[in-house]
């Protein structure tokens, strides 16, 4: 097979290799080049059989894999996703929205807008606009940083005045109020104050809030697709990527990150700070977190044990490679997963899926092993009382033979 080694002299940090994979030389219009990694040789479609394609950093960093164009298919669990191409914005299951001064929030998907929009609308006055999540109360949203959480949109930002408009785009604890610029509640985002001129990535823990700057200038009516990254571990951190169709920027920070377990939404400001009208126009928001699996939870200690993720097969694509880390890279762990069933029970399932250990909620457990322990202590074990009971019948018996055979002998010598 194809390996590739590292190289013989050490390279300097932000190297980049390359591996192309193609078949043509030129720009032939209406041209597909394909290529196929193909992993093991099993002729079996049944159940278990099956080959996997293991992707991870060489030491024991995160790996993010980034599509520059495209896309990559995600496994649809622990997601959210509205693509705007509805009639209207769905405001009973999905959205809730804020409307500041008399900014207009629409409900309306915007009419032949490619690929499907939602507009927000400023108005013309200061402090007005939109602030659009899924909850009215954004303490109650289903992200924390404990679960690795990835916020995704691409935005567009229409003003006369640039620098006269507010954009936040992520996770936050809160929303901010009317003319405010800033946020001392748990958020992670990528966003523009007023005299901003190029897209910030911005965070707070609870307490202090600061940013860095991803050095992309926002130019008006430009698509830019904007992702934000809260990553736990040892060391947690907030990346900010933006894609302005041409070339993708990213950034990491690690000050003033959200907590562990502090639970934010969804949300999307857009606010004007001058007289002039401004639009906030989102193709697209998407979101998802996912815990990593127990048998990659190596060398990251928890926080607390609520923040060890146990969920299987519940990845994207890319955030699967970044978890996708092992101690022992020449032989792979074999998984163990912790789950939980609509019964109320956890299950621990090991190789090829199976249920190894199940503990329900009266304190019941199924081991399908064995059990080893240096003791036990026990007021009753099962199956066992049979034997103990048999015991005693055969040390009755043998004492009543002992004193049977005692009296006849006596007898027999005279005694």
């Amino acid at each position: 097979g194809l390996k590739i080694t590292p190289p013989t002299t050490a390279q300097a940090a932000g190297t980049t290799q390359s591996i192309f994979l193609g078949t043509s030389t030129g720009a032939t219009a209406n041209t597909v080049d394909s290529a196929t990694i193909a992993v093991g040789n099993i002729a079996s479609t049944a159940t278990n059989n099956y080959s996997t394609l293991n992707i991870q950093n060489g030491g024991t960093g995160f790996l993010d894999i980034e599509l520059i164009r495209g896309m990559i298919n995600y496994q649809s669990m622990n997601t959210f996703l509205d693509d705007f191409t509805g009639r209207i914005l769905d405001t009973t299951s999905k959205w809730t929205f804020a409307v500041l001064g008399t900014g207009t929030c629409s409900t309306t998907i915007t009419a032949a807008g490619l690929n499907g929009f939602l507009r927000a609308s400023t108005g013309a006055t200061i402090g007005w606009g939109c602030n659009l999540s899924t909850q009215a109360t954004l303490s109650n949203g289903f992200y924390q940083r404990g679960n690795n959480p990835v916020f995704e949109s691409r935005v567009k930002v229409t003003s006369a005045t640039i620098g006269g408009v507010r954009s936040m785009n992520g996770f936050s604890n809160a929303s901010m109020a009317t003319t405010v610029e800033t946020l001392t509640a748990g958020h992670a985002w990528i966003g523009k104050k007023a005299a901003d001129t190029a897209w910030q990535c911005v965070s707070s823990d609870g307490t202090t809030e600061s940013q860095t700057t991803t050095g992309v200038t926002i130019v008006s009516g430009t698509n830019y697709r904007l992702r934000v990254q809260v990553l736990n571990g040892t060391t947690p951190q907030v990346i900010c990527t933006v894609d302005d169709g041409t070339t993708v920027t990213r950034i990491s920070k690690t000050t003033n990150v959200p907590l562990a377990a502090t639970a934010m939404d969804i949300y999307e400001k857009c606010e004007t700070t001058d007289t002039t009208s401004d639009t906030c126009d989102y193709d697209y928001v998407r979101t998802w977190q996912d815990d990593p699996p127990l048998s990659v939870v190596n060398s990251q200690p928890q926080e607390s044990s609520s923040e060890v993720g146990l969920l299987a097969g519940d990845h994207s694509a890319s955030e699967s490679a970044a978890l996708a880390t092992n101690l022992n890279d020449s032989v792979p762990p074999v998984p163990l997963v912790l789950n939980t069933n609509s019964e109320g029970q956890i299950v621990v399932h090991g190789k090829d899926g199976a249920n190894v250990i199940t503990l329900d909620n009266l304190g019941n457990a199924t081991f399908t092993g064995v059990v080893t322990a240096d003791k036990i202590y026990a007021n009753q074990i099962e199956g066992l009382e049979v034997f103990a009971n048999q015991i005693s019948s055969l040390k009755d018996q043998s004492e009543k033979l002992q004193t049977d055979f005692q009296q006849r002998h006596g007898r027999v010598c005279g005694y």
